[in-house]
């Protein structure tokens, strides 16, 4: 027992916390090291269970009836380059993503495919045998799925296709970047723009129509020259009136 009232025992509390948190970080480090030596051996680590597996004995085991959804969606993606086609020709059919079982016991059934989730699949290698352990791929002790030059194919159309995306839409000249919201589902309006005659034509596009489809209730692209002149304007009239000042003031 000692008491923080003297200096002695506020010496002895600190070096006490010093060794718990040395304690802790190396416990933290050992198990991080444990965890990347057994990915290099191209063991399954644990985390959401990709479509396609089941864990059995800590080892992923091929879904047969899953596989052929993941076989569908790469196969699909070839065909038509584009990520949210697939998606929708998914959903058309009626294919959903994985049901995953909770720590509870409960399922939850599988959800509608986005853009993202059929990206997430289109890039992960472990469909191609593969185990990954931060920038490194490994042989996996799994059965994979995927033909490992069709997902490197794969992986090189997707890479192309995102750097000229980036290429073309950077612009620093929007206003009401991070800021406006569509009003149909709350979901953020993202910064685009096209090019036609020689002539820049700047808009706002709704990432939730993006990702699912004109279906899922996103609101059609704004004419960015348009909404910021609206928003300006609406900003003049509530600073030109007084109140606003004294809004921000109280």
């Amino acid at each position: 027992n000692f008491s923080t009232a003297d200096a002695m025992g506020r010496l002895t509390l600190n070096m006490l916390m010093i060794f718990a948190e040395f304690e802790r970080e190396m416990i933290g480090e050992r198990t991080r090291d444990k965890i990347a030596a057994s990915r290099r051996k191209g063991k399954w680590t644990g985390g959401p269970v990709p479509l396609g597996y089941d864990v059995v004995e800590k080892k992923l085991v091929v879904n047969d009836l899953e596989a052929v959804l993941v076989r569908e969606l790469f196969s699909l993606y070839e065909q038509h380059r584009s990520a949210m086609a697939v998606a929708r020709l998914l959903n058309k059919a009626g294919r959903t993503t994985k049901r995953h079982r909770a720590n509870n016991g409960n399922i939850h059934a599988g959800k509608a495919w986005s853009k993202d989730a059929v990206l997430r699949v289109l890039r992960n290698p472990v469909y191609a045998g593969m185990m990954p352990c931060g920038d490194e791929l490994h042989d996996g002790e799994h059965e994979a799925l995927i033909d490992r030059d069709r997902f490197l194919r794969v992986r090189a159309t997707l890479d192309a296709r995102t750097g000229t995306k980036q290429d073309r839409g950077r612009n620093p000249d929007y206003l009401l970047r991070g800021i406006l919201r569509c009003a149909r589902c709350d979901g953020a309006m993202t910064p685009a723009s096209t090019r036609k005659g020689g002539k820049e034509h700047r808009y706002y596009r709704c990432v939730t129509r993006d990702k699912k489809g004109r279906k899922a209730g996103g609101s059609r692209p704004l004419s960015a020259g348009a909404i910021e002149a609206c928003v300006v304007e609406l900003i003049r009239e509530a600073a030109a009136g007084g109140a606003l000042a004294a809004d921000v003031e109280r």
